[in-house]
């Protein structure tokens, strides 16, 4: 399994730079379209606005991961 797959399997919808140093992940990170941050922030979803969220089952299962609007990863 691709570095990619398990960070979208995981809900993981942006990776902080610092995370970075590892060639692997960081072309994971080019592939899937994950938002690179300087820092940790709140998730917000805006109207108009880019959607990048995750839904989890309620013992934490990531159900299903969207990136920039896209379908990701969806628990088959």
């Amino acid at each position: 399994m691709s570095g990619c797959t398990r960070l979208l399997r995981r809900g993981v919808t942006a990776v902080l730079v610092e995370h970075l140093a590892e060639p692997a992940l960081r072309a994971a990170v080019g592939r899937s379209d994950l938002q690179v941050l300087a820092q940790a922030v709140t998730p917000t979803l805006l109207a108009g606005g880019r959607a990048d969220l995750s839904v989890h089952d309620a013992d934490g299962t990531c159900l299903a991961t969207v990136v920039a609007g896209r379908i990701a990863h969806r628990r088959a």
